[in-house]
C-alpha cells in the first residue's frame, strides 16, 4: 500500500523525471507552494567535527562552513508553504529521495541563488525506494 500523499508522488515524479534537481527548479516546478517555511538540515556533531574547508577553498566557502558548524544545521533552502515542506521531508526521511551537495554555480545557472551564511546548496535524486513508489 502506497501512503504517499498526491504532492508527495508530485514531487517524487518531478524529481525522478528530471534527475540532479535544485531547490530552485523544485520552487519554478511548484510555484503554489510558494511560503515562508524553511528545509534545515540538522547535523550531527561528529560529522560537525570533521567538516574542514578543502585545500585552495574561497573564503565564501570557508565562512559558509564555519557558519553551519556554528549553527549546527545547514539551510537547504527556504520559501516554501508548510505542506511543501512536510511532504518533501517525509520523502527524504523516509528514504523516497536524497539530497546531495553540489556546487553553488547549480543554482546560479538555475536563475535562483540564496545569500544565506549556512546555506548548503544540494540537488535531488530519487532512491530505488522512490523510483518503485512511482511505478
Amino acid at each position: 500500500m502506497n501512503s504517499l500523499s498526491e504532492l508527495d508522488l508530485k514531487i517524487l515524479k518531478f524529481v525522478g523525471d528530471m534527475g540532479h534537481v535544485s531547490f530552485a527548479e523544485l520552487a519554478k516546478e511548484f510555484p503554489e507552494h510558494k511560503g515562508g517555511f524553511e528545509i534545515n538540515q540538522q547535523l550531527k556533531p561528529d560529522i560537525l567535527e570533521r567538516m574542514r574547508a578543502p585545500k585552495g577553498s574561497s573564503s565564501d566557502f570557508k565562512r559558509t562552513l564555519s557558519a553551519i558548524k556554528k549553527k549546527g544545521h545547514a539551510l537547504l533552502w527556504t520559501g516554501f508553504s508548510e505542506d511543501f515542506v512536510n511532504a518533501f521531508l517525509k520523502l527524504k526521511n523516509d528514504g523516497y529521495i536524497t539530497a546531495t551537495p553540489t556546487l553553488p554555480m547549480t543554482y546560479v545557472l538555475d536563475g535562483i541563488f540564496l545569500g544565506d551564511d549556512n546555506w548548503l546548496p544540494v540537488v535531488l535524486n530519487v532512491t530505488e525506494k522512490g523510483k518503485k513508489a512511482l511505478e
